[in-house]
């Protein structure tokens, strides 16, 4: 129908903003961003991309997209002073997407109408997740001294925020303002004190959390996993592990990782066993070297031969560390190194240092 209707405009059948808003809307629906940019192509050429109804949409429509740099590329190319609440919002999200956290707190000082609870998560997570921790924690600070509460959002990320820092003394505070208000029900907020109370190394209280609020959750049960292996818990990481039917590759790091912090590299290869029966594909190379670090520990042959051709075959990245980890356990195990590089070059020093030095 729009379409038909571009090409009726020889017969004074003109686009305006209206339709051009409930086709940007259909889009975003349909989070289909090649619909959109042919509309934002249109809304230029017909003047209309500084109409605030049609700006406002297109911003929406490319944040559902999840095309951060083109709202960006909005904000700087349109006169979008005038745009509604909800499209600033998106702008903020973007530039925090984007990693231009100084530009989305231009925007919100600008826009006083900005001060509700969506507008200031939006920054403290962009501070959070792109590494300004401190300043993610000022800003819930100024959150609450705005008169605003803090929401679920805003507390899980203050939670991300005190795991990122591994400050036991924040979850805890956090922690006794979730049990006064009620909201560990919410499962990301007791997932949250779980991984900071694993995080900190202080699995008696992430025990007693998980038991209370995250024994059937997923993400409790990862974290537990993740906080028994680095502390070298093998047995409750192992226990934990089985009970699982889904198993990212997260966990099998750190499974892998865990048995060789305590020195078990043949738990090592009988778990890399199960790990490559039920695999098909891998697409860090972390997990591989983990599994190559117990070959070399017990310089056993033939696990490493299967890990060699088990990475070819799932289409692994070959990067630094992984062929490092092969001429490695190669050299220790005297086996034919050239191979290794005639299949993958690499510019990668240490591999080569040590392939010189063995072969001189």
């Amino acid at each position: 129908m729009f379409a038909e209707m571009q090409r009726r405009e020889e017969d004074v059948i003109w686009i305006d903003d209206f339709t051009l808003t409930t086709m940007l809307k259909l889009s975003a629906k349909l989070s289909n961003a090649f619909y959109g940019e042919q509309l934002h192509c249109v809304m230029v050429k017909t003047g209309h991309d500084a109409s605030k109804f049609a700006v406002s949409s297109l911003v929406h429509m490319y944040s559902k997209c999840g095309k951060f740099k083109e709202v960006c590329k909005v904000f700087d190319g349109s006169c979008v002073e005038f745009i509604d609440g909800v499209a600033k919002n998106a702008m903020i999200a973007a530039y925090c997407r984007e990693g231009d956290v100084k530009r989305a707190l231009s925007i919100f000082l600008r826009n006083p109408e900005l001060n509700g609870t969506v507008s200031w998560n939006t920054l403290i997570w962009g501070y959070a997740q792109n590494g300004f921790e401190e300043e993610a924690l000022k800003m819930a600070v100024r959150m609450e001294k705005s008169g605003l509460k803090w929401d679920e959002h805003t507390t899980a990320a203050v939670l991300n925020v005190a795991s990122s820092l591994k400050s036991l003394k924040m979850g805890k505070e956090v922690h006794g303002r979730v049990v006064k208000n009620g909201s560990h029900s919410n499962e990301f907020i007791s997932c949250g004190i779980v991984d900071v109370y694993c995080k900190c190394g202080d699995m008696k209280y992430a025990e007693s959390v998980h038991l209370l609020y995250g024994f059937d959750n997923l993400y409790s049960t990862s974290s537990m996993i993740v906080g028994y292996s680095s502390q070298g818990k093998m047995v409750e990481a192992r226990r934990l592990f089985d009970s699982l039917s889904d198993k990212n590759l997260v966990l099998w790091t750190a499974m892998f990782l865990g048995y060789l912090k305590v020195c078990q590299p043949d738990s090592v290869l009988e778990l890399a066993r199960e790990f490559i029966g039920k695999e098909t594909k891998v697409t860090d190379s972390l997990v591989m070297v983990s599994i190559l670090g117990a070959c070399s520990f017990q310089a056993s042959v033939q696990p490493g031969k299967e890990i060699h051709g088990h990475s070819f075959r799932t289409g692994t990245l070959m990067d630094k560390k992984l062929v490092t980890a092969f001429v490695d356990i190669s050299l220790s195990l005297d086996l034919q190194r050239i191979s290794l590089f005639s299949e993958k070059p690499i510019s990668n020093s240490l591999s080569l240092r040590f392939f010189k030095c063995e072969m001189s």
